[in-house]
Formats: structure tokens, sequence, C-alpha cells
């Protein structure tokens, strides 16, 4: 006996055959207790149902439902199997790159294909703000990643569209029709096509790393269904960035503390003034990447700082010669920077820029200035300049904080240097005094 034939529907022959008798009665028991209907089998006639009919159709139910069950579970496989395909294509190409942005393409375009949506990006959250900067795009001009993520300039929080909603809540949005969301933030000309969307905060642990979002033409394209292969994608993807991102710090500190070091040796290596200069300016320039580096020292009594040395990549005609005066009283920002200490960007297309300073970039045809002032411990001795003409830019914390780093350091070996040059030049006057003395010695002899 098989125990329970209904259960030939639900199984496998080789499963029925294996529980065979009381195991098939068993799992049937478990069906019907679980109170699973998976659907319903209706019968309409003139003529009226007998006996024979109600055995007929609930022999056909149990097969029906079974089938239904198989299909059902089928389906559930197809689903895990699709699943556990992504998690491994995912894996396999995440982990040959430490490159953010290229670990945010190559997943973005996985997870794309096996959805099927039509575009989506990648937004990671700036280490040091709550900015949520675009790193990657499918279905976009890839040349205008940048442009586009200073038109979005999304942050996390309410009022920055799904994504920083997502963020925001670190839950899954799912937006079947964005027409009807509150948190959409629609950009006219570039997303007008956008029916429905996704968007997946990506977390490694309790670390917000970014937001993975996806857009479709159609309604209700995303949908509950989703969400198990959507969460199990954006944690390896998370992880993925995070170790890129740690990659990518300690990459950047390295580079840092052999800049330093390089700095240290070459400026140690000499206590001629002029040399210092020259090697503390060629230094901060090929650090930073600009064009230019100009030190000049604070000439207090004056009220003016009085230029040491420019060093430039590439000759300039308007170049500062050294011994060039400016006023201070006519940069204010300047004497900010010497007499607060602080590090100061400027760039020239900025609304608020201060305008002396602007009035001087324009003429010199730079569009980016840092400045930083030449400190040893308590006394602040001149300033660094380092500009930048050809393209505008953002200098970051982490740059300020190395050209800082230069600077402190170079300022030891600045006042080191003149305090050479000092001694020297008094021994040269004790040793004319000395000559001086011996002649005049010689001839009260004679």
């Amino acid at each position: 006996c098989g125990g329970c034939w209904c259960m030939w529907w639900r199984l496998t022959a080789s499963q029925f055959q294996a529980q065979k008798g009381e195991g098939n009665r068993r799992a049937l028991k478990r069906v019907v207790e679980g109170g699973e209907v998976p659907g319903i089998i209706a019968y309409a006639d003139r003529r009226p149902i007998t006996q024979s009919h109600i055995q007929l159709l609930s022999t056909a139910a149990a097969a029906v439902a079974g089938a239904v069950q198989r299909a059902q579970l089928f389906a559930s496989l197809l689903s895990e199997q699709r699943r556990l395909e992504l998690l491994f294509r995912i894996s396999q190409e995440l982990a040959a790159s430490l490159d953010p942005r290229e670990v945010a393409r190559q997943a973005l375009a996985l997870v794309t294909a096996a959805l099927g949506a039509s575009k989506g990006d990648v937004l990671a959250l700036d280490a040091h703000s709550d900015r949520l900067r675009l790193i990657a795009v499918s279905g976009y001009d890839v040349e205008a990643v940048e442009d586009l993520d200073r038109r979005l300039a999304l942050r996390v929080g309410k009022g920055n569209g799904l994504a920083g909603w997502a963020a925001f809540s670190r839950t899954t949005a799912l937006v079947p029709d964005v027409s009807r969301d509150a948190h959409w933030l629609p950009v006219p000309g570039l997303d007008d096509w956008v029916r429905s969307a996704a968007a997946i905060p990506l977390l490694a642990g309790d670390e917000l790393v970014g937001v993975l979002e996806l857009l479709s033409e159609r309604e209700n394209f995303f949908g509950e269904h989703d969400l198990p292969l959507l969460t199990a994608a954006a944690a390896p993807i998370a992880l993925a960035l995070q170790n890129a991102r740690l990659f990518e710090e300690a990459r950047r500190r390295a580079m840092e503390l052999s800049t330093l070091l390089r700095a240290a040796q070459a400026v140690s290596s000499t206590l001629d003034l002029e040399t210092v200069l020259h090697i503390i300016a060629e230094q901060m320039v090929r650090a930073l990447g600009v064009d230019g580096c100009t030190l000049s020292r604070w000439d207090r009594e004056a009220d003016a700082i009085v230029t040491w040395i420019e060093w430039r990549q590439r000759r300039k005609e308007n170049a500062d010669q050294p011994g060039t005066i400016y006023a201070l009283a006519d940069f204010p920002l300047t004497r900010t920077v010497l007499e607060r200490r602080q590090p100061t960007a400027v760039q020239a297309g900025a609304p608020q820029a201060d305008a002396a300073e602007v009035a001087l970039m324009r003429a010199r045809k730079d569009l980016n200035l840092l400045m930083l002032p030449l400190a040893t411990g308590e006394k602040v001795i001149g300033l660094v300049e380092l500009d930048q003409g050809e393209r505008e830019r953002k200098f970051t914390a982490d740059e300020i904080n190395l050209c800082q780093a230069l600077a402190d350091q170079a300022a030891i070996a600045i006042e080191n240097a003149r305090l050479f040059e000092a001694e020297r030049e008094q021994a040269r006057r004790l040793e004319a005094v000395g000559q001086v003395v011996q002649q005049i010695s010689t001839s009260l002899d004679l």
C-alpha cells in the first residue's frame, strides 16, 4: 500500500516510494493540518451533483493541488537558483577590483541585468559628511557622472529623493508608481520616463555605505517578490564597497606618509635657505598635483607678505618674483589665514568667494587657490599658496590636512635654515671684526 495516493500528485515517484505507507499518510496529514489551500475547483452544470461527482472532483482537486504546489515549489527553486547565481557572480566579479567606482559599476550591471531594470545608479556615502555621491550609472552617459552628481547633490535624509530616504530610514523602498510617491524627487529632462523605482540601502554591518537605485519605465515593475534578491545582492555589494573604500584610505594614508618622509629627508639634507624653499615648494606641488606653489614670509612691521619663492611645473609669465610685496590691508582673507592659522580654499567661480582674492586670481589666470599658514609652535612665519588654473577643483579635507602637515614641516625647516643663515652671517661679522682688530694690533706693534 502506498499509504495515501493523494500524495502521489505532490511528490516525485522516488519520493513517494521512499516514504511509502505510513510516511505518506503522515505527510498528507501535515498538509491538511497546515491549512494551505492552493486553489479551488468549481462545478457548474444544469444537472444536480451526485456523490460520484464529488468523489471525481475530489480526486481531480487533489491532483490539481499537487500540480500547483509542485509548480510553486519549482518557481521557488528557480528564484532561489537565480538568487544564488547572482550572489556567486557578484562575489566573483567584485573580488577582482578594489576601485570603488569599478566595484559599483560591475555590481550595478549584474543587478540591473538580473532584474531587467531599465537603468540604475549607485551612490556612495561621503566619508566626511552626509553627502551621497554618484559613483556609477547604468543606462546613462558615463561621461556625465560627475556633472550629474553635482546636479543632484543628494544627501541622507528626507527631501533628498528616494535614495536619500532609503539611506535615512535604512529600509528598502519599492515604488510601483513614482507619481504617487512622496519621496520621489523628479529631475526634469533626466528621469521623466521613470514609472517605478527601487532604492536599497547598502549596509556593511551597521555602517551605511551607500544606496543602490533601480529604475523602470513600467509601472509596478518592482514588487515584494524582488525583495529577497535585492536584499541578498545588497550585502556583498556593500561589503565590497566598504573594502574598496578602506583600501583607498589605506593607500592614501601610505602615500601621505611617504610624501611626508620624502619631504623631511629632502629638507633635512641642507640648511641653505634658498635650496630649502625650492625643495618645499616642489614637494607640495607634486604632492597635490597643482600648477604652482608660492612661499611668502610675514612681515609684521610692514603688515605685508613678501614672496620668498614661486615654483611652477610650467613657466608662467606673470609669476611673482622674490621680494614681491602684498599689503595685507588689501587682502583681508589672507590676513585671516595668518592670524587665525586657518587653511582656506578659494574658487574663483564661487559666488561667495573673497573679491580681492578672486581679482588677483583672475589676473594670474588661476581658478583655485589653497592658502595655509607656515607656523612653528605658536609663531606664524609666513604663508603657503597652492594654485591651479586649468580646471575648477575642490580641495578635499584629506588634501588640506596633508598640505598643512607639509607646511608645518616646512616651517621648521625654513626657521632652521634662517637661524643657520643668521648664525653664519654673525660668524662672518665676528670674523671680519677679528681681522680688523688683528690689523689694528699689528699697526700698533709697528
